[in-house]
């Protein structure tokens, strides 16, 4: 009985090892849908924007390209501003930053949640004819067909190679205490 106890231990502690290992670090390459809203000021209506980015992630290292469409604001918002993007993700802290374009130089930064799937967070355009546009923005990949089948990956199928390992030693041993 002690040594299934053991074996239960060194499983469950195996398990926690894997599961610190793997950390916050995600795959952000792909397609997103943007949103974002924000103003020149106090008191300014608000430029509210829905759009599109695709990126590439290289280790912490992003790049990709942007593009915004104005869906409601006033006259001074840019009508559909697009941008190289480059920045970095580092844990699950996002930071991107526009290329010089016609609409001016802008930074991104956020937050990645939602395993990955979510990133929320702040824009400031620093230089430009927008200077001083300032908000809020979001982003999440486009919603496609059914929902995705979990796949376990090779952590997980070796979490669940130790789980049933444990628990078959643990059924012999305690089959062994029933037998005596």
């Amino acid at each position: 009985m002690k040594r299934a106890r053991f074996v239960l231990f060194t499983g469950l502690l195996l398990s926690a090892t894997i599961a610190l290992a793997q950390g916050t670090s995600f795959d952000l390459t792909g397609s997103w849908d943007l949103q974002a809203s924000g103003s020149f000021g106090k008191g300014i209506q608000d430029c509210v924007f829905e759009g599109s980015m695709t990126l590439t992630q290289t280790g912490t290292s992003l790049a990709g390209s942007g593009m915004l469409s104005l869906i409601s604001g006033p006259p001074a918002c840019p009508a559909n501003p697009t941008a190289t993007l480059t920045g970095a993700l580092i844990g699950n802290t996002f930071e991107m930053a526009t290329g010089s374009g016609q609409d001016g130089d802008a930074t991104f930064t956020g937050l990645v949640g939602d395993a990955g799937r979510s990133i929320q967070g702040d824009f400031s355009v620093t230089v430009g004819p927008f200077f001083g546009l300032a908000g809020s923005w979001g982003a999440a990949p486009p919603p496609v067909g059914p929902p995705a089948i979990p796949t376990l990956g090779l952590a997980g199928l070796l979490l669940l190679a130790l789980a049933l390992a444990t628990a078959s030693i643990w059924l012999l041993a305690r089959r062994r205490a029933l037998a005596d």
